[in-house]
């Protein structure tokens, strides 16, 4: 048993809207223009302290940074928006690690032909084997004690 392909193509997460607005601040993918406000935090040894990395030594880590985050997004592995506080990047947050599977299943075809089998033959000593050795009885089986 096959079961049907998807109604619609899975979308690309780039091709989402990723914009978060809220009342105090906004989610917005991240951008190669966010290099100089990123790097302002991003290179202080007080922030790194708490955080995965080590200081950006210099403006290109972060651009490296962000050409990667930019890079997973379109390949549709992670997305990184930077946090924006009065329209100024004050943060990143992502979500990192993305597959997409598709997932189905099916009757296996052993189970399927025993299923057929009960259907045309019904609970009677035409009954298949592996009924659970009630051997097309029909008093329930009894655990021994």
């Amino acid at each position: 048993m096959v079961s049907a392909p998807p109604r619609s193509p899975i979308p690309r997460i780039a091709d989402l809207p990723l914009v978060v607005e809220t009342q105090r601040l906004v989610l917005r993918p991240l951008e190669l223009g966010d290099a100089d406000a990123l790097f302002e935090f991003a290179s202080d040894p007080e922030v790194s302290k708490m955080m995965a990395w080590d200081p950006h030594e210099d403006r290109g880590v972060t651009v490296a940074f962000l050409e990667r985050m930019i890079a997973a997004r379109e390949a549709g592995t992670s997305v990184g928006w930077a946090i924006l506080v009065d329209g100024k990047p004050a943060g990143v947050i992502s979500l990192d690690g993305i597959t997409w599977q598709f997932r189905a299943w099916r009757v296996d075809q052993d189970v399927e032909r025993r299923h057929r089998e009960l259907l045309v033959h019904g609970d009677d000593e035409r009954r298949p084997q592996g009924d659970g050795g009630r051997q097309g009885s029909r008093e329930p089986h009894q655990v021994p004690r």
